[in-house]
């Protein structure tokens, strides 16, 4: 295998087509897209995600798997920042999808939501009205009915 060393030192005529090079390379080996570490999640007292860590390799799939209650939806809730309107949720820890944490002080929510989907057996709506959570979508993409602009 070759090491993204051994790119750096034999760089010397193209520099940045060979960085761009180690730069793909290093990402090939390491092969993850997201990476949670000392994830922790509080629902009013109860702990309910005990120092989560765990890496997801892109491309691949993964399944979360156990019974009832056991925190299922609630990981996931948090891998899409769905508990971010909940007072009564707190998260410590780090969630790092293709390098960025995604609990980063000026990560877009917006953006990491269409990084990754959430489809859940129950409707999962966000904390506001009926229409607001309909028109939501339609109304962020700028789309229009007639002449007025849907607005969540």
């Amino acid at each position: 295998m070759i090491s993204t060393n051994q790119i750096l030192i034999n760089s010397n005529y193209n520099s940045v087509i060979e960085m761009n090079n180690a730069i793909t390379l290093k990402k090939l080996v390491t092969n993850q897209s997201i990476k949670i570490e000392g994830l922790d999640v509080y629902i009013e007292n109860q702990h309910i995600l005990k120092d989560i860590n765990l890496t997801i390799p892109e491309k691949s799939i993964t399944c979360i798997i156990g019974p009832s209650g056991c925190g299922k939806s609630t990981f996931l809730k948090t891998l899409n920042r769905m508990h971010d309107e909940s007072p009564e949720v707190k998260i410590s820890g780090k969630v790092f999808v293709n390098d960025e944490n995604i609990y980063g002080q000026h990560v877009n929510v917006i953006d990491t939501r269409k990084k990754m989907g959430l489809l859940a057996q129950r409707p999962c709506p966000l904390p506001m009205s009926i229409y607001e959570n309909v028109a939501y979508g339609p109304g962020y993409m700028g789309l229009r009915k007639g002449k007025q602009s849907i607005k969540p």
